[in-house]
């Protein structure tokens, strides 16, 4: 039986950052509010999905100036990808937790927090269950969201965040390549969605 794991990624290129305790402070400290969360070009494939690495690129004027979280995540039945695509960004963030405990078999998520900084990332590893479905990446901008699907093909992927949208391209159709300016994260804390909360 697959378990849900959600994965907190800390990368906030801060000496002084506190890692993220517990989901439920992951999720419901965003504070995403208002209107005009974006949806780009959502589509599904027959093809599972096939993302092995990312690199994440930041700007000082990223999210204008203030920490952003960036959600990647895996759908593994087709009913929560229909459902899915039916959520703005910020109501897919919403009801994440919850869609993850309804259906630990059908989610795996993993999350990044970044500050604003002129910052590339390592290029990281990604490791989720097999046969994925359909993936998404979601972006916390203040005071929207954006949310937009990975095409299967792509294994090597850039986001790019901007001011207040995120560009997703494929490392290796693209010609030049990020350079890392930042050394190799600590290991991600990984916390089991089905444990019990105290």
């Amino acid at each position: 039986m697959r378990k849900v794991i959600w994965v907190l990624f800390l990368l906030c290129f801060e000496a002084s950052a506190v890692p993220i305790a517990t989901l439920g402070l992951a999720v419901s400290a965003v504070g995403i509010s208002g209107v005009g969360d974006k949806i780009k070009d959502l589509f599904t494939s027959k093809e599972n999905i096939s993302l092995k690495k990312i690199v994440i690129v930041t700007k000082d004027y990223t999210n204008n100036g203030s920490a952003v979280r960036v959600y990647l995540i895996f759908v593994y039945q087709d009913f929560l990808v229909e459902e899915l695509k039916k959520m703005s960004a910020k109501d897919t963030i919403s009801n994440l937790e919850q869609l993850a405990k309804d259906h630990p078999d059908g989610l795996h998520v993993l999350q990044w927090e970044l500050t604003a900084k002129n910052r590339t990332s390592p290029e990281y590893s990604v490791e989720y269950p097999p046969e994925a479905k359909v993936s998404f990446v979601v972006v916390t901008y203040s005071p929207t969201a954006e949310k937009q699907s990975l095409s299967p093909r792509i294994k090597r992927a850039i986001f790019r965040l901007g001011k207040s949208s995120t560009e997703v391209t494929d490392m290796d159709a693209s010609k030049t390549k990020p350079k890392t300016e930042q050394p190799t994260p600590p290991k991600p804390n990984v916390k089991n969605m089905t444990e019990s909360k105290s």
